[in-house]
């Protein structure tokens, strides 16, 4: 039996599910963004390149979102909003936070194409985590059997209970369990450090020398644990 697809979620749906207002402009608006918004994760659907989705309201004094968590694993995900006004007014729509608008345009075939390349960049970049986790998660195994202070380690990257939180690894040493993230640029590392402060990170990249991460990983774990 071939597994059923999950249902695209409408945003029209989703407006009306939690009762919120939209003015009669705002609707034409919304009943285009549905169309194209469904064109597109049917688009991936139709490639396996995304898996699930969740749909949750973002409720503030002066705007109102609808987020979409779009699933590529069944812990790794990318974040979608369409957000309104507190008047029932269209703001805009955005991709893993709810301020830096998408610019939408009147034409509804470019700016599918252009949510289609977005939603593209955002599955390769989780794409390419994975590679680094499965790269780090073999340097690890290494790094077990070359060092003593090291007893075991859990890879937490595709667990649904941790890697949400920010923990990718935990590393289990003589003194005690490191939590570990795994960043592979510093461009996230501002925003890692926000969600999840007390976890500390690394940024690696994929077959970087061994050497030179078992250092790095060292100097992580004399500073976590001065800290204890």
């Amino acid at each position: 039996m071939k597994n059923k697809s999950p249902s695209i979620p409408s945003l029209a749906v989703s407006l009306g599910e939690y009762n919120f207002f939209i003015s009669g402009g705002c609707l034409c608006i919304v009943k285009n963004l549905d169309l194209i918004f469904s064109n597109v994760l049917n688009h991936f659907l139709i490639k396996k390149m995304i898996k699930k989705f969740e749909v949750k309201p973002i409720k503030n004094k002066k705007s109102f979102s609808i987020l979409y968590k779009i699933f590529n694993t069944d812990s790794k995900y990318f974040k979608f909003f369409f957000k309104f006004s507190e008047k029932g007014e269209f703001l805009g729509v955005s991709l893993n936070d709810d301020y830096n608008y998408l610019i939408f345009s009147g034409s509804i075939s470019s700016y599918e194409e252009y949510l289609k390349n977005n939603f593209l960049n955002e599955i390769n970049n989780i794409r390419l985590g994975i590679e680094l986790e499965d790269d780090y998660n073999n340097f690890l195994k290494i790094f077990k059997e070359k060092n003593k202070y090291c007893v075991n380690f859990r890879n937490r990257s595709n667990d649904e209970n941790y890697d949400p939180d920010g923990i990718d690894f935990e590393i289990i040493f003589k003194n005690g369990l490191m939590p570990l993230q795994i960043k592979g640029s510093s461009l996230y590392v501002s925003k890692h450090k926000k969600i999840h402060p007390k976890i500390p990170y690394i940024i690696t990249s994929i077959g970087e020398d061994y050497e030179k991460r078992e250092l790095n990983l060292l100097c992580l774990h004399d500073k976590y644990f001065s800290n204890k």
